[in-house]
């Protein structure tokens, strides 16, 4: 099979990094929470990101599991692809920091796409057969795989398959 995975919040805990830099630097930013990183404009967010994205995209933690079952998957033959909004527009050696990321955390891959705004459109040519992403939006621009939802609490809407951790894709996976 052909699996596509978005990195963060779904590989990665991400936005708690980001919360935790936030904690740090805040009164600079005038910043409390990783929601209101939304409020800064292109700029501010950019100089933030400039500043703090080394020490998020490399201090950040895979979620429990993750690894282990992307490794599985790889090891029996599954293809693969890492699909992530990040760029070099947003965090200068952003690609460095997630490849050296990828491979300390041994998060096993066959590719890698960077700058990936409409995931659907620009994974089409691949003939996935499973994405999984945290974000119902992103899943909504996919036609064909099967998408599973990682959500952190079941309780939340989703019309996709729904998971809360990486043991729970797995199953959900298996069963396909």
């Amino acid at each position: 099979m052909k699996i596509g995975i978005d990195i963060d919040d779904t590989i990665t805990e991400t936005k708690w990094e980001i919360s935790k830099q936030i904690k740090k630097y805040r009164h600079k930013y005038k910043l409390k929470r990783y929601s209101d990183t939304h409020q800064l404009s292109d700029e501010d967010f950019k100089k933030f990101m400039v500043e703090f994205g080394e020490k998020i995209y490399t201090g950040m933690k895979v979620k429990k599991r993750a690894a282990e079952v992307i490794r599985k998957w790889h090891e029996q033959g599954h293809y693969i692809i890492l699909v992530t909004a990040r760029s070099e527009l947003d965090c200068p050696n952003i690609k460095e920091y997630t490849k050296a990321f990828l491979k300390e955390n041994y998060l096993l891959h066959d590719a890698l796409i960077f700058d990936s705004k409409n995931k659907g459109f620009d994974t089409s040519e691949l003939g996935l057969d499973i994405f999984i992403d945290d974000r119902e939006s992103v899943l909504d621009t996919f036609k064909g795989p099967f998408l599973i939802r990682v959500l952190e609490d079941k309780k939340n809407y989703s019309k996709y398959k729904k998971a809360r951790n990486w043991k729970e894709i797995s199953d959900i996976v298996q069963k396909l």
